[in-house]
């Protein structure tokens, strides 16, 4: 029953990013530097969403363990550390982003920008793969209804250190730390360019600060769900009630993302709403036109 209601929520999440990417792509945010970052942390979302909703709940509805298939829960494992790294990397390279716009340096503009999309989506990869594919997986496990690095969890304090990946442990607290410094810089930031400048000049631009606005609810999440699953790999003891808290943080991390963008962005916001008025405009004026004919006919 659970397994399913994952994967229904998971369904949901996947289909709120249709028309954010759909809208993305037809009003060219995707120019935009920032909005590239945010279409490879969509697609890194995506596979987060697999991973947790559709692979997770089909876990969970068959009652996996490790002993079950051996071969194909090590290679689920993978994936679900690899994804979630991918993501960790854009969550840091977008908060790194909105921090070299806010300091508006040529230089570090320029360094920025002079690795292309591509290759930012490179590093992110590699860097999943060695925290995913090069350290030991992360499996699901019905019994605990999480995902946990021991296969058996009868004696979780003697297998802890066999199993454990210490990069996907330092992955999410480098991350935590990176996110909370990142943004309290952007922060002091703001307020040292609203107390030296006066007017528009220094001024963030609206779309700027729309994008900035976006990233911080895309990304804080991030640092909630690090810290938590920190806790739960590293807690003595861990209940069932905490082990789903976890994994529904991560699915509400990688699927929230979706309904920010439709209710946040301004430009994906318009561009559904203002085509739905134009178009009832265009129906209600034609049906005018056409009454206002047959009237003339019928005089």
């Amino acid at each position: 029953m659970v397994g399913t209601l994952f994967i229904i929520i998971g369904t949901i999440y996947l289909l709120l990013y249709i028309p954010t990417i759909y809208a993305m792509f037809k009003v060219n945010l995707i120019k935009n530097p920032c909005y590239k970052i945010m279409l490879m942390l969509i697609t890194a979302d995506i596979c987060n969403i697999i991973a947790n909703s559709i692979i997770g709940g089909y876990m969970f509805s068959v009652g996996a363990v490790f002993c079950m298939e051996p071969v194909m829960m090590y290679i689920e494992g993978a994936y679900n550390i690899t994804v979630w790294g991918i993501a960790s990397f854009l969550y840091v390279l977008l908060a790194v982003n909105r921090l070299v716009v806010l300091i508006s340096n040529p230089f570090f503009n320029q360094a920025f920008n002079k690795v292309p999309t591509l290759g930012w989506a490179f590093l992110a990869c590699m860097y999943g793969a060695w925290v995913g594919i090069i350290h030991k997986p992360l499996p699901y496990n019905s019994k605990a209804f999480g995902a946990i690095y021991v296969p058996a969890i009868e004696d979780i304090a003697t297998e802890f250190p066999i199993y454990e990946n210490k990069a996907h442990e330092y992955n999410n607290i480098v991350v935590a730390i990176l996110l909370l410094v990142l943004y309290m810089a952007i922060g002091l930031l703001l307020w040292r360019k609203r107390q030296n400048y006066k007017g528009d000049e220094g001024k963030v631009s609206k779309a700027e600060m729309n994008a900035l606005i976006q990233a911080v609810f895309i990304t804080m999440p991030a640092l909630a769900a690090c810290l938590l699953y920190v806790y739960m790999q590293f807690a003595s003891s861990l209940s069932l009630a905490m082990a789903i808290v976890g994994q529904i943080s991560w699915q509400t991390l990688s699927g929230v993302s979706g309904i920010f963008y439709l209710t946040l962005n301004q430009s994906i916001r318009s561009y559904y709403f203002h085509r739905r008025v134009h178009s009832t405009y265009e129906e209600s004026s034609t049906r005018k036109d056409s009454s206002a004919r047959r009237g003339v006919i019928n005089a």
